[in-house]
């Protein structure tokens, strides 16, 4: 996560890439994203197969300012954002995507996301196994839709997606951006390449099916069934007794 409510200018919320813009400055821009973080933690001598890529199914909302007509990433903002319809974009430089309100850009309520759908998930997955990374973990998976009943695209869109690229032999095109036909508005600007590591040969990590068998419970009383009820007991007295 790296932007929120609490900036007083809109950003992605996992940029895979730095954005190579004027819209935010080196310092602010430059370093936080999913592939300096990686990168950093690979030059220091980490092992590819240690390290878990975090993909994040949310995103971050902002209420936009009323002084400028701007709605790209870096635009001025007054608070987190509200529920409206979206026009999306999305951002070749941090290959991620963002949103903002077209029937609300004249009011006090311009809003603006920044989140990950499928199109950024796949590019991320693809780049965690082009580095040969050990994995991917998700935040959350109840952030999933789990359900089947709100996206439209089944259940567990994501996690799903996620499995089948880990089990491809598909890898990260470093040269051309992933295509969509649902993107609205595409940014034109010149693909961010990956940062090179020196001196540095990354093993491959085969991805497998493990079967994991459940730990026998152990009961925490193994007195009798008299002894049990008498916790039991004093555990209501005590909740009881908090309560009032």
């Amino acid at each position: 996560m790296r932007k929120g409510a609490w900036d007083n200018v809109t950003g992605i919320n996992a940029p895979l890439y730095g954005r190579n813009s004027s819209e935010e400055d080196d310092d602010d821009g430059g370093w936080k994203n999913v592939n300096t973080s990686i990168h950093y933690w690979l030059s220091k001598g980490c092992s590819p197969n240690k390290l878990n890529l975090g993909l994040a199914l949310y995103g971050r909302s902002f209420t936009l300012g009323n002084d400028s007509n701007s709605v790209s990433v870096g635009t001025e903002t007054i608070g987190a954002g509200l529920v409206t319809n979206w026009t999306r974009v999305f951002d070749t430089d941090a290959q991620a995507p963002y949103a903002y309100s077209s029937s609300s850009l004249n009011s006090f309520e311009r809003q603006w996301v920044g989140y990950d759908d499928l199109q950024s998930i796949t590019v991320k997955v693809l780049y965690a196994k082009t580095l040969d990374l050990g994995g991917v973990m998700v935040w959350s998976l109840d952030q999933d839709d789990y359900t089947g009943l709100f996206c439209g695209q089944g259940q567990y869109p994501f996690v799903r997606r996620i499995h089948d690229i880990l089990f491809s032999s598909d890898k990260h095109n470093k040269q051309e951006s992933v295509k969509t036909t649902i993107a609205t508005t595409f940014r034109t600007k010149q693909k961010v390449s990956f940062v090179p590591i020196q001196n540095f040969t990354p093993k491959r990590q085969k991805f497998t099916l493990t079967s994991i068998q459940p730990l026998p419970r152990s009961k925490i009383f193994n007195g009798s069934v008299k002894n049990n009820s008498a916790f039991y007991l004093l555990f209501i007295v005590w909740v009881l007794f908090l309560i009032q």
